[in-house]
C-alpha cells in the first residue's frame, strides 16, 4: 500500500491558473484534471493506482528530496544515490493573455538532468481519460515522444520529446541515461503538435514561469515573522485561482476520504463560498488585492439577483446570471469591493453575511453521490445547495 499510493503529505503542487497537478516525491505525477479543474481527471493514479492513470518518472535512488525554486511554485525533485545526483524540474507555464502566445493551451514541462554522476531514469506516461473509463491508443512518432488519442477526449495529448519511447499497452516508456550535466526535457500538450521542442524552447518558458511567480510575489505587503512559510502558502492559494474568471477553487483534488472507505469524499474542484471566503480574507491581508477584486466580480456576476444567494458551491466557469447583470456588477469600482471586505476584517470570521452555508464536509441534503468505478464521487444536484457548471455549457445542469 506505501508503494502504491504515496502520502498525501508525500506531494507537491504545480499549476498554470486553470489546473493544478500534484507530484509525488518519488517523481509521479498521480493527479492532474485537464484542461480545467473540473475537467475528468487525465492521470488519477492518487485514487486508484491499476486504473488511473499516472506520468512517473524515476530512479533508483536512496532517497529523494522535494523543493520549490525561491519564491516560484517551480518544483525540483531530487534523487540522490550512492555516488550520482538526479533531478526533475516540473512546472507549468501559467496560461494569461500576455503568456506565450506558441503555447495557449495547457502544458507541463518536466525537465531530467544529471547533476553529478550518471543517472539513469525510467520514464513512463500513462493517461487515463475521462477518469479511466475512455480507451486510448498510443502512438510513438519516431522523431521521439508519444500521441495519446480517444475517442471520447476533447482533445488529444502529446507528450513531446528528443527521445523515442516504445509503446507498451496504454503507456508510453522509455528508459535514459544522462551523464554529467546532460538533460533531457519532456513538454505534456493538450492538443498539441506532435514535434520534438525546439532549440532552448524549455528553457524560455522556465525563465517565463520563474518570473511570473516572482513578480506575483512581489506584491506582498507582509513583513511579519516566518514571511518564508506565509509567501509558501500565499503561493498555494494562488494556484487554486481560476484565471479566466477570478473564481477560487477550494482544491484541486475529489474523492479524498478523511479515512479510506470514508463518506467524506467531496468534489473541492469548485468555489466553495466558504472556504472560499477565507482564502480572500488571506490574500487581501497580505495585500493581493486583485485576486480579492476579482473573485467579488465573479462571485457578483453569479447571484441570481439582488435577493437570491448562490449555493455553498459553482462551478469556476459557471456562466453569468444575464448579461445585463454582468454589466452593472462591471461598472461597479474594485475600491468600493475591497472596502466592504476591509470593514469585517475584525469579525470573527470573514463568512459572508446571510443564511447559514454549512460546511464543505458536510455540504446537506442537497449532494448526492454515485460511483465511478470503484471511487465514489459526489456530483451535485439541482435541488439546491450546490451548484456545478457543465464545461462550456451555458445552462447550470446536474449529473
Amino acid at each position: 500500500m506505501p508503494d502504491r499510493y504515496p502520502a498525501i503529505e508525500d506531494h507537491a503542487v504545480i499549476g498554470d491558473l486553470h489546473t493544478a497537478a500534484l507530484v509525488a516525491t518519488d517523481g509521479t505525477i498521480d493527479w492532474c484534471c485537464l484542461p480545467r479543474f473540473d475537467s475528468p481527471a487525465v492521470f488519477a493514479s492518487l485514487l486508484d493506482s491499476g486504473r488511473g492513470g499516472c506520468f512517473a518518472v524515476r530512479c533508483e535512488a536512496v532517497r529523494t528530496r522535494q523543493l520549490y525554486m525561491p519564491d516560484t511554485n517551480v518544483l525540483v525533485t531530487r534523487f540522490l544515490g550512492t555516488d550520482w545526483v538526479g533531478e526533475v524540474v516540473d512546472f507549468m507555464a501559467p496560461r494569461r493573455p500576455a503568456g506565450p502566445p506558441a503555447h495557449p493551451g495547457p502544458l507541463l514541462v518536466r525537465r531530467l538532468q544529471a547533476v553529478r554522476g550518471t543517472v539513469v531514469f525510467r520514464i513512463t506516461c500513462r493517461p487515463a481519460f475521462d477518469f479511466g473509463r475512455q480507451d486510448h491508443a498510443v502512438h510513438a512518432p519516431g522523431h521521439g515522444g508519444a500521441v495519446f488519442t480517444s475517442p471520447g477526449a476533447r482533445s488529444g495529448l502529446v507528450l513531446r520529446a528528443s527521445q523515442r519511447f516504445s509503446v507498451a499497452g496504454p503507456a508510453a516508456t522509455a528508459t535514459v541515461t544522462l551523464g554529467p550535466g546532460e538533460r533531457l526535457d519532456l513538454l505534456l500538450e493538450w492538443g498539441g503538435r506532435p514535434e520534438p521542442p525546439a532549440e532552448g524552447e524549455a528553457g524560455r518558458l522556465l525563465d517565463y514561469t520563474v518570473a511570473y511567480w516572482r513578480s506575483w510575489l512581489r506584491r506582498s505587503r507582509y513583513q511579519g515573522r516566518y514571511r518564508e512559510m506565509v509567501e509558501r502558502s500565499a503561493l498555494v492559494l494562488k494556484l487554486l485561482v481560476y484565471q479566466p474568471t477570478g473564481a477560487l477553487v477550494a482544491a484541486p483534488t475529489t474523492s479524498l476520504p478523511e479515512s479510506v472507505g470514508g463518506a467524506r469524499n467531496w468534489d473541492y474542484r469548485y468555489p466553495w463560498i466558504r472556504d472560499a471566503a477565507y482564502t480572500v480574507y488571506a490574500l487581501m491581508r497580505l495585500g493581493f488585492t486583485d485576486e480579492a477584486a476579482g473573485f467579488m466580480t465573479w462571485l457578483e456576476a453569479r447571484c441570481p439577483g439582488s435577493g437570491g444567494r448562490p449555493g455553498i458551491a459553482l462551478g469556476p466557469a459557471a456562466p453569468d446570471r444575464g448579461r445585463d447583470r454582468r454589466a452593472r456588477c462591471r461598472q461597479r469600482s474594485a475600491a468600493r469591493r475591497l472596502s466592504l471586505w476591509r470593514a469585517r476584517r475584525g469579525a470573527a470570521s470573514p463568512r459572508p453575511a446571510g443564511r447559514p452555508l454549512g460546511t464543505a464536509a458536510e455540504p446537506g441534503p442537497g449532494v448526492r453521490q454515485e460511483c465511478r468505478g470503484d471511487w465514489p464521487v459526489t456530483w451535485p444536484g439541482l435541488g439546491g445547495l450546490v451548484v456545478r457548471m457543465l464545461p462550456d455549457a451555458g445552462q447550470a445542469a446536474g449529473v
